[in-house]
């Protein structure tokens, strides 16, 4: 096969003149860069069309919640706004902590009651500044009770209760409390405190709700950041007792 100077595409002739075509002469490289201009146009074209849906399943997501906010917050009674009141209080819980340190405390002794404090403390921390700086100041979502009453939908506000803040997205009431839950139910390792603290976790979350300050999203989403807060805070916890020479996970506690 020889060259051709007449073949002004740079081709190949072979017998008779006949010039081939450049997929013939390099299949491998034609077909190659061929799919990859088609992977280009497609994936140019496709990430407009997934931003358009994107925007529309956001769109959804937040109708979806606000109709299951108006739901659950119009079905108040006077008892359930005294259940939901009394989860939604910080001071009202005070009781439940001392008792509970107490119990754990003659169980298995002061240094582990020390453990938990430091390690429950932690994660109220975590929990409650990134719910704030990392979620709440960032995307800014208007809480239900400041936000749906401007469209002329009512919001229950139980009374003795407020609209306090601006924005509720995350529920940093759900990341604290299932933040605390799953720290102390990972130091605990026992099957009923692990029911009663997700318990006790959810009751407090739900609240938030029926006393129209958050959509269910934001507890949704706020419970989702405490649990891993609590995984996170709970083998921290573990490695620097472990560095301090003490293994509270493996001693038995009293009967």
């Amino acid at each position: 096969m020889v060259t051709d100077p007449r073949c002004c595409n740079g081709g190949f002739a072979g017998s008779g003149g006949r010039v081939l075509p450049v997929s013939r002469r390099y299949p491998t490289a034609f077909w190659a860069n061929a799919a990859l201009e088609k992977m280009i146009i497609f994936a140019l074209s496709w990430d407009k069309r997934d931003s358009q849906g994107k925007r529309f399943m956001l769109e959804r997501l937040l109708e979806i919640d606000q109709e299951l906010f108006l739901k659950l917050n119009g079905l108040y009674t006077s008892l359930s706004d005294m259940l939901m009141v009394f989860a939604s209080s910080k001071r009202a819980w005070i009781p439940f902590y001392v008792l509970l340190v107490l119990w754990m405390w003659w169980r298995k002794g002061w240094r582990f009651a020390v453990w938990l404090l430091l390690g429950a403390g932690l994660c109220v921390l975590l929990s409650d500044r990134i719910s704030v700086l990392a979620f709440k100041d960032t995307v800014q979502r208007l809480r239900p009770c400041r936000y749906l009453p401007s469209l002329g939908l009512p919001v229950h506000i139980p009374e003795g209760e407020g609209c306090w803040g601006a924005y509720g997205f995350v529920s940093s009431h759900a990341a604290n409390v299932f933040s605390v839950a799953v720290f102390l139910s990972l130091l605990a390792r026992r099957g009923w405190m692990t029911v009663v603290m997700l318990v006790w976790a959810s009751w407090v979350s739900v609240s938030r709700v029926f006393v129209g300050v958050h959509y269910p999203g934001d507890v949704l989403c706020g419970a989702m950041l405490g649990v891993l807060v609590g995984i996170l805070v709970y083998f921290v916890v573990r490695w620097v007792s472990l560095r301090c020479g003490y293994r509270w996970w493996v001693r038995k506690g009293r009967r």
